[in-house]
């Protein structure tokens, strides 16, 4: 793979790992929400994010 390639992906698991992160805020707003799903989910964005590195 090039570096603009690798750039390229890193760049994505970022994005994804922002996507999660925007999901986690968003159930957390309900009070009925489950908040083992947005912990979940903060975890996997620090996953994402840290694949991206």
């Amino acid at each position: 793979m090039s570096e603009l390639d690798n750039k390229q992906l890193a760049l994505k698991w970022l994005e994804y790992a922002n996507s999660d992160l925007k999901a986690a805020s968003i159930i957390l707003l309900h009070e009925d929400a489950a908040p083992r799903i947005a912990c979940f989910l903060a975890q996997q964005s620090a996953e994402k994010t840290l694949k991206a590195i």
